[in-house]
């Protein structure tokens, strides 16, 4: 434990002295890790020296789970507004509101059981990188993920166990080739991940790597887990095909006195994915394989997504999953089940 935090601070500390010879590549910075639609951009209005922008989604499911022979239709809407401004000495100051309305839970936004979701961020860039605060959870996980889904495919299973807390301080940097982030909850647990892209020939290479020090709760509400683990993503892009692949590895250690004379669990896992567009449809195919305490589990997804209009789509997914894990009990309702997903998008 004390070897990886020595490590985790030498590669801060070592980005952190870089700094002084690179600087941050501007980019819009966003809670909202859904993929809106390309075609539409946001709303932006300026007063004085004030730009602001508006973007979001309202989306129309039916949902089909084929153990449970059951249908739901929901609504998910989530909206994101965003001022940005810059000082006199240069540094930018941007600020955050995301809000997301769901009638029903739905893993593919992260949310779990509330009915609306409201995420705050505030951050202060300059030519030393960015500094953040607010609710930065699922920061590291939005910059580092596969992207290779299309339509309403979801791939279950496919990130760690192990999660931080909402109220999160973080730095976000970009030291030549790579992007590297790092984000800190209240509970001394982090995370970070470093981005690299760029072309050769005529691909373009993408490669992440991702490592979280976190907490998971199984079903049980008494039993708590210390997480640790790490992920690495590589990526392809040949004109408009995306291949990618991904391999991770957990480690769970029992911290409840519940637990005491438990021993640690391993979790290792492998995805794999292909996005490709023609024309107005997009379509993937991803698949997930790992262990979790010595049990297998295994998942896979198809998606198809059809551009309408201008911010408008057509989605359908297929998405199984089959494990024999006691420890997705606060995941799923079936060990083994079939989800079929259609949809209506509207992106603005």
């Amino acid at each position: 434990m004390n070897h990886r935090k020595k490590w985790v601070l030498f590669l801060i500390g070592a980005g952190l002295t870089l700094s002084s010879m690179t600087t941050l590549a501007e980019q819009r910075f966003s809670l909202n890790y859904d993929r809106l639609s390309a075609i539409e951009g946001p709303i932006a209005l300026e007063i004085g020296d004030i730009t602001f922008r508006l973007s979001g989604s309202i989306d129309l499911e039916s949902q089909t789970r084929i153990n449970d022979d059951a249908t739901m239709n929901n609504l998910f809407s989530t909206v994101e507004l965003s001022f940005n401004t810059q000082l006199p000495n240069r540094w930018r100051v941007q600020g955050l509101v995301l809000g997301e309305v769901s009638t029903a839970s739905n893993p593919r936004r992260i949310i779990d059981d509330f009915d609306y979701v409201k995420r705050l961020a505030l951050f202060v860039s300059g030519t030393w990188g960015r500094f953040l605060m607010g609710d930065l959870h699922q920061l590291i996980q939005g910059d580092t993920r596969r992207v290779s889904n299309a339509g309403d495919a979801f791939l279950y299973f496919d990130n760690f166990l192990g999660r931080l807390e909402q109220r999160n301080g973080g730095y976000r940097g970009r030291y030549g080739p790579w992007i590297v982030s790092a984000v800190f909850d209240q509970d001394s647990d982090f995370e970070w991940g470093m981005v690299s892209q760029r072309p050769i020939g005529n691909k373009d290479f993408r490669f992440t790597l991702r490592s979280m020090k976190g907490t998971y709760q199984p079903s049980a509400k008494a039993d708590v887990y210390a997480s640790h683990g790490i992920i690495t993503v590589g990526e392809v892009i040949y004109g408009s095909t995306i291949f990618d692949i991904s391999f991770g590895y957990e480690e769970l250690t029992p911290i409840t006195a519940q637990l005491g004379g438990a021993s640690a669990k391993t979790r290792a896992f492998l995805s794999q994915g292909i996005l490709t567009k023609r024309g107005m449809f997009s379509a993937s195919f991803e698949t997930y394989i790992g262990r979790l305490d010595g049990e297998r589990e295994i998942s896979a997804s198809i998606g198809v997504q059809y551009d309408v209009a201008r911010g408008l789509s057509a989605n359908l997914g297929w998405n199984y999953w089959n494990t024999d894990s006691p420890f997705r009990g606060a995941e799923i309702s079936n060990t083994r089940d079939t989800e079929v997903t259609f949809s209506l998008q509207y992106d603005f």
